[in-house]
């Protein structure tokens, strides 16, 4: 396990407005976190009330109205494009619901992906070798070896779900990003990714902030965290209490 003392994530006064139909719509209301190195987090909540904008912002695919985020002691809200895109490439996996994967590319190819991306073809070919034994072992460890070279159109949707979470963790990450991992699955591979995304994330000590409306998975994580009304609310690790915030779950 990689030894990331301190937070991994701290955000506070997060605001995201946007303009619809000339007037502005307030999905976070000057949001606070905190997500510790290694720590896991489930963040639940009605279908539309700012998930999967919470984690856009976190992971720099967007910027806020306000409010700041420090990545590993960095402030990332101010930082040039240049700055965030090699933040967001070298410390944060991202995992997405529908898996996002090239489908012209093999599984071993979708894997280095995050390799290749913003380097030159003379830092790629000085690092390549070290890259594809790196997506192997990872393939490996996700039980995929066997279908390095199968294209998605030739993988269920829990091996692609397996090939996204080796791509995610090729850089070895500080922060693994989780929009409803599970959410495009039957209920067993559903248990199988979860069993996987879990035992991984605290192989490699990652911290971990997972969007599901699953409360029965959000109850294996460290924390259940319930976004409403532009906020997050803690729930003290009784993940029941989610249930019962008017609202919140689909």
């Amino acid at each position: 396990m990689n030894d990331r003392p301190g937070a991994a994530i701290r955000v506070r006064g997060l605001r995201r407005d946007f303009l619809s139909g000339g007037r502005v719509i307030q999905i976070l209301k000057g949001l606070d976190l905190d997500v510790a190195a290694g720590e896991s987090v489930a963040i639940v909540g009605r279908s539309g009330g700012g998930k999967s904008t919470l984690l856009h912002l976190i992971g720099l695919l967007d910027r806020p109205t306000a409010g700041t985020i420090e990545l590993e002691g960095a402030e990332t809200t101010t930082a040039s494009r240049a700055a965030r895109d090699r933040l967001r490439r070298d410390r944060i996996g991202f995992v997405f619901q529908f898996y996002h994967l090239l489908a012209e590319l093999t599984a071993e190819q979708n894997v280095l992906l995050g390799a290749m991306m913003n380097v030159s073809p003379f830092e790629w070919m000085a690092r390549r070798g070290e890259a594809k034994r790196a997506a192997k072992a990872l393939l490996e460890r996700v039980g995929l070896l066997d279908r390095a070279r199968h294209l998605p159109s030739k993988l269920s949707g829990g091996e692609r779900q397996r090939v996204a979470i080796a791509r995610a963790l090729l850089r070895d990450p500080a922060l693994l990003l989780c929009d409803e991992p599970t959410g495009n699955l039957d209920e067993q591979t559903s248990d199988e990714i979860e069993n996987l995304l879990i035992e991984i994330q605290k192989e490699r000590g990652a911290a971990m902030v997972l969007v599901t409306h699953n409360l029965r998975l959000a109850g294996r994580l460290d924390r259940t965290l319930v976004l409403e009304g532009g906020r997050l609310h803690d729930v003290q690790g009784d993940h029941a209490q989610a249930a019962a915030v008017p609202g919140t779950i689909d």
